[in-house]
């Protein structure tokens, strides 16, 4: 069996865990097993979950990481230009539906099909400001931004989201399942 895996080490260098693609794209699901959970680790900047390429289309995946306590959503992605409109709103949903900052890389060049990848890699706020972005041509790019975890805490606290959310609507076993 092959997986398309995330793996996540410490500063130290030692293994934390790692994430397997849930949803797979149309025949990566011939190739590839999905994964079974939405996992989120604990670490000294607060709880990082993470998510590849395709995952970001469905809601869920977000919200089930976001009723964990994720503080970030780390994106790992080879997407495809002719769909970088969904890219930009699949990932300025997450991060604002779910107060969590998410952190999209993106690959440049192109894919196995020779279809051009969108790049556009990308960091957004919980309230949808886009705090780094980069191009959207062949170039690598090297994205540094600096994230005040008190602030955005503080901001997310004020924000009335998960004070009037209707729990009840969200089937709880989904976090035991995924």
């Amino acid at each position: 069996m092959l997986f398309n895996t995330t793996t996540m080490f410490n500063n130290m260098g030692e293994f934390v865990g790692d994430y397997v693609k849930v949803y797979g794209w149309g025949d990566e699901n011939l190739i590839f097993s999905g994964g079974k959970n939405f996992s989120v680790f604990e670490t000294p900047f607060g709880k990082v979950g993470f998510l590849t390429c395709y995952d970001i289309e469905f809601p869920e995946a977000y919200r089930i990481m976001a009723l964990r306590g994720v503080d970030l959503v780390v994106v790992i992605s080879a997407w495809s230009m002719h769909l970088q409109p969904r890219w930009h709103a699949g990932l300025l949903a997450g991060a604002t539906q779910n107060l969590v900052t998410v952190v999209a890389c993106n690959s440049v060049g192109m894919n196995p099909a020779n279809l051009p990848l969108a790049g556009d890699s990308k960091m957004i706020s919980p309230f949808g400001h886009v705090l780094a972005n980069a191009n959207t041509d062949e170039k690598e790019e090297l994205l540094i931004c600096e994230l005040n975890a008190d602030q955005l805490q503080a901001e997310r606290d004020n924000y009335p989201i998960w004070r009037d959310y209707h729990y009840d609507m969200f089937d709880q076993t989904l976090l035991e399942r995924y």
